[in-house]
């Protein structure tokens, strides 16, 4: 039976609901907003097979380790999808979509992370028709619900189709729990991840900025979408809100100048177990890893990530085989190191770290009677305070003070 002695001891990834031969396991929000699993006394058996589903708990051996130069079977490629309709609705260089095309036309299935109608959530949803294959595209900065994504993920395999099956590393991990036979059916993609925020968070913050800009209904929420701008250029980093059919954004900003971007960049209102991750740095056992490829200026400086331009990372025969047969949908796939991305992307490596601020920022939302008050609070771990103001101003008067003085000291 599954007992949580600390809620780092959970990453919610539904494995323990999925294998339970009693059903008696079920997911239930707690006061920050996260899931977590409760058991039915009355039904368990003591069967302990969710115990030894649970990646927390009995961690996965991954069939491969990080990149070192001694594992040949692993290779690291920058790259950019060739057509630009795929590309646009991917915050990076589009090879989600490219991989999934593939699946798609072999009879495949593939799951992935897609809003819920509302966008007020996000969910794990299965497409086998390339039309809705945009549900499953760009990123999403919430924890989604699995439901029971691992399940019917089973249910394909049994079936003889091949199944491409997208998430966070220890979303990973969990369904490698769950799928305890191995199968050539199955090719497994995580991204590199820097943490799972509330959707409690999340729904607070959307209906402050509808209610606040006047948005009657949301048909689509970009967290990063590619754009140009005349001033900056292209720009990866734009979070969009669309409403009605008339092709323009109701509401634009960077992701990062919003409080709820800044948050989830800081760690302010993440999943506790993603402190202690025991599935990133290549241990979730995924055959596919994708993110973004920051810093590739540093390697190649013929290359921009602000255009688009992901790291992916196979680490299986299926992988290179998958990639094989997509090479000519890119436009750009070049040989890297994995430590080239890694040493720009921390989602690529195992780097915890708790905002000093989390707890307090919990225990505050609570007393929260509205969004706006809970926007409010967002914004006061990053707004610069008045004190703050008047500090910064004084330091840099301090500063010209100084320069001064040093310079007249030289003349004379």
């Amino acid at each position: 039976m599954i007992t949580l002695e600390s809620k780092q001891d959970c990453c919610g990834c539904h494995a323990c609901v999925t294998i339970c031969p009693r059903k008696c396991i079920s997911m239930h929000a707690d006061e920050e907003g996260f899931l977590y699993p409760s058991t039915d006394l009355n039904l368990c058996v003591d069967c302990h097979l969710c115990e030894r589903a649970c990646p927390m708990i009995s961690p996965p051996v991954p069939p491969s380790t990080v990149p070192d130069g001694g594992d040949s079977s692993i290779k690291a490629y920058a790259a950019r999808c060739r057509d630009e309709r795929l590309k646009s609705n991917s915050a990076s260089g589009g090879i989600f979509p490219v991989l999934a095309e593939q699946v798609l036309k072999e009879g495949g299935v593939v799951f992935g992370a897609r809003w819920d109608e509302d966008f007020m959530a996000v969910r794990h949803d299965f497409i086998t028709d390339m039309k809705d294959l945009h549900l499953l595209q760009g990123s999403k900065y919430i924890q989604s619900s699995m439901g029971n994504a691992f399940l019917l993920v089973q249910d394909f395999l049994k079936q003889g189709r091949k199944v491409l099956f997208s998430g966070t590393p220890c979303q990973i991990s969990g369904l490698r729990k769950v799928i305890r036979k191995h199968s050539d059916r199955l090719i497994t993609v995580d991204v590199a991840c820097h943490s799972v925020p509330s959707p409690k968070v999340w729904q607070a913050f959307f209906r402050d900025l509808m209610s606040r800009n006047k948005i009657s209904g949301a048909t689509g929420v970009f967290m990063r979408k590619r754009t140009f701008d005349p001033q900056r250029g292209w720009r990866c980093d734009s979070f969009l809100v669309e409403s009605g059919h008339s092709g323009k954004p109701a509401f634009q900003d960077s992701i990062y100048q919003t409080s709820y971007g800044l948050g989830f960049l800081e760690g302010l209102f993440s999943r506790p177990s993603c402190e202690r991750c025991p599935a990133k740095n290549m241990a979730s056992g995924s055959d596919i890893t994708l993110g973004d490829f920051w810093g590739v200026e540093n390697y190649f400086p013929d290359l921009s990530m602000q255009e688009g331009l992901s790291i992916i990372i196979c680490k299986s025969p299926k992988a290179h085989a998958l990639l094989d047969l997509v090479r000519d949908a890119f436009s750009i796939l070049r040989s890297a190191e994995y430590e080239q991305a890694a040493t720009h992307n921390e989602g690529l490596r195992f780097d915890p770290r708790k905002n000093p601020g989390r707890d307090s920022f919990f225990r505050r939302l609570v007393k929260c009677r509205s969004d706006r008050a809970a926007v409010r609070l967002m914004d006061s771990y990053f707004k610069p305070t008045l004190f703050t103001k008047v500090k910064t101003k004084l330091k840099s008067i301090l500063k010209r003070i100084i320069l001064m003085s040093s310079f007249q000291n030289l003349i004379h």
